[in-house]
């Protein structure tokens, strides 16, 4: 398993936001072809890599207070279909029949995610 990611991190954009953060990572897991075959406890799995990006900061007013940090973040971005070596679903017998010959079910696909912070200023 590899994980890489590339992130620039701005500590203010313009008068609007601060500690601002741009990502992007690939993650690569390569091939398992020496699983453990006794009993079918095991199968192989084929490699595959994910691409994900993110952004975000925090959204300031005038006075420099933060209102509130947003990130939207995405993963698998090129929609992968992918099973992990370690995932139980990849047994699952329902679902046999995919067009690529393996069975069960697979991993997320696709995912964006939008996230917003809100503080809570609370005085006694």
């Amino acid at each position: 398993h590899t994980f890489s990611e590339l992130r620039i991190n701005l500590p203010k954009v313009g008068n609007w936001m601060k500690d601002a953060f741009v990502r992007l990572q690939l993650e690569y897991y390569a091939k398992q072809n020496r699983p453990y075959l006794e009993n079918g406890t095991e199968t192989p799995t084929p490699s595959y890599s994910l691409f994900n990006a993110g952004l975000g900061g925090d959204i300031q007013n005038k006075a420099g207070k933060t209102l509130f940090t947003i990130n939207i973040v995405g993963n698998n971005l090129l929609d992968v279909a992918y099973q992990s070596h370690l995932n139980r679903l990849k047994y699952f017998e329902p679902y046999d029949g995919h067009a690529d010959g393996r069975r069960g079910i697979y991993n997320m696909g696709r995912n964006v995610s939008l996230k917003i912070d809100i503080p809570l200023r609370i005085k006694n």
